[in-house]
């Protein structure tokens, strides 16, 4: 698995092993966040069910998920107490986990079994998505970076890249500058001065710094 979170099977596999085709009675599966995750698993979906919900509180991705879903599909902006009463599946791919956490607890009081397979961005997260209740987290981003971010601290790269599908995974110091680039998305940064290694969040710049990050160049 590597490269930006949208482009791993690390969830879509999971399902095709947790959900298997419905014989008889009627399955409802609720999609909450639309992007290229929720359309890379939107076929799984309408295939292994009987009706598939998308919520996005975003217009424009709420025009996508009908295009991409047409009539398989029921489109709304919000969830209801209804709709989770009545899901069997509950798929959470939206980042925002604040509310995705509080419409998990809130889906297993009101439904004792409905399945919630969550993704998380932030290994406290997974905990609580657990704790809460869901059947399976799948952590694309923490997996990636915490596979990787040990090589960063152990190694120091001059800047050696891993050639992937669309983009490269670059090892490099931090004082070392790229240029062309036309998406970069940092995975782990170790700084030496305090031994300590950050997921997700600013380059760190110097030569004391060491940084893991998935890059897409113009050319």
């Amino acid at each position: 698995m590597a490269g930006p979170a949208a482009n791993t099977n690390q969830l879509t596999n999971a399902l095709k092993t947790h959900i298997s085709e419905d014989k008889d009675g009627v399955r409802r599966v609720l999609l909450v966040g639309y992007g290229k995750y929720p359309k890379i698993i939107l076929a799984l979906a309408i295939r292994n069910a009987d009706e598939v919900y998308i919520v996005d509180i975003d217009e424009v991705s709420r025009k996508a998920a009908k295009k991409d879903g047409g009539s398989a599909v029921d489109v709304r902006s919000k969830v209801s107490k209804a709709m989770l009463k009545v899901m069997d599946i509950i798929i959470l791919t939206s980042r925002a986990a604040g509310s995705m956490i509080s419409l998990t607890l809130k889906a297993k009081e009101l439904n004792d079994d409905v399945k919630i397979y969550a993704r998380a961005a932030m290994t406290e997260h997974i905990v609580v998505f657990e704790s809460a209740g869901a059947e399976y987290v799948f952590s694309p981003e923490v997996d990636c970076a915490a596979s990787l971010s040990g090589k960063v601290i152990q190694y120091k790269f001059d800047t050696t890249a891993i050639p992937l599908k669309n983009g490269q995974l670059l090892f490099h110091p931090g004082d070392i500058k790229i240029s062309g680039v036309k998406y970069r998305q940092v995975l782990a940064s170790y700084q030496e001065k305090d031994g300590k290694t950050k997921y997700f969040d600013k380059l760190r710049r110097g030569s004391n710094s060491f940084n893991l990050e998935f890059v897409q160049f113009k050319n």
